[in-house]
């Protein structure tokens, strides 16, 4: 695949850190989108229901996770407002968990073998090594808004408009992709010399599906177990977002900033980690 990329991309940049990668996202976006459409295309085009796979997942996910939680815990979800959520809400509650979970377990769950995927283009092609994270974040970006899109049909279908407090979504989803972000290039450094991060982060990622309130909202906990569960950055989008969308409650803005800041310092840090210096990451492969 060509790229759109001059050799000495890397010394023309004039930013530093993690904002470099942005930098070089926007100048390599050409591939980006073509390696996205590629990865895509090679996932889907064989299938019968091709593309339809995108929203055919989700749903059959819903359906499976909805039925475990009728049937083996009691229906009745418990709103912030007071009283139960009606079916709708409960549906919309549910899968907002998920949207937002896949949107973390996703792209992390692939990183640790993110550099051995792309070894032939990190050994032939000028691309800022950096950059990968991005074309698998982007990738999970598509997914991630085509599930939003369906999540706000089926609540508009239900229930009618979203109020104003959808327009916070963006700002409460935006720290998990960050922190994501700088959490997949520690993930792809070491995954490169230890594969035995590939085996441990399913494990890691089942047990955290249960731990992060997609299912159940963290308000049906009780203290003091509710503010240790609060302190899952996950667990805390995921209940903002149910709020915010589903019983037009603004976000703790407080708590949000703080997880901001912290979700930068981590991708700062990871970018930091990722080292992307060509030489060593070519020998290694």
């Amino acid at each position: 695949m060509a790229l759109a990329l001059p050799p000495d991309l890397k010394t023309r940049t004039p930013l530093r850190g993690p904002w470099r990668c942005v930098f070089n996202l926007f100048i390599g976006r050409r591939f980006v989108y073509l390696t996205t459409r590629q990865r895509l295309v090679r996932r889907y085009s064989s299938t019968l229901l091709g593309y339809g796979w995108l929203i055919v997942q989700p749903l059959i996910f819903l359906i499976a996770i909805g039925v475990i939680r009728v049937a083996v815990f009691e229906k009745s979800w418990p709103a912030p407002t007071g009283g139960s959520a009606t079916d709708a809400e409960f549906l919309a509650a549910l899968f907002m968990g998920l949207v937002i979970f896949w949107s973390v377990s996703e792209p992390l769950s692939r990183s640790p073998s993110l550099l051995l995927e792309f070894r032939g283009i990190i050994k032939n092609e000028p691309l800022p090594l950096d950059t990968l994270v991005g074309v698998v974040y982007f990738e999970n970006l598509i997914q991630t808004f085509l599930r939003f899109i369906m999540l706000l049909v089926g609540y508009t279908a239900a229930m009618g408009l979203p109020s104003v407090h959808a327009f916070a979504l963006p700002l409460i989803i935006l720290p998990l992709f960050i922190g994501g972000m700088g959490l997949a290039w520690i993930f792809s450094r070491i995954g490169l010399y230890h594969r035995d991060l590939e085996q441990i982060l399913p494990p890691v990622f089942s047990a955290l599906f249960f731990v992060s309130a997609v299912f159940f909202p963290l308000s049906s906990i009780d203290e003091p177990a509710r503010s240790i569960f609060a302190l899952n950055p996950i667990a805390f989008t995921i209940d903002s977002a149910r709020n915010a969308l589903l019983w037009h409650q603004w976000p703790d803005w407080e708590a949000l900033g703080i997880l901001t800041l912290l979700s930068a310092l981590l991708m700062w840090l990871g970018w930091l980690l990722f080292d992307d210096r060509r030489g060593k990451y070519v020998d290694a492969l």
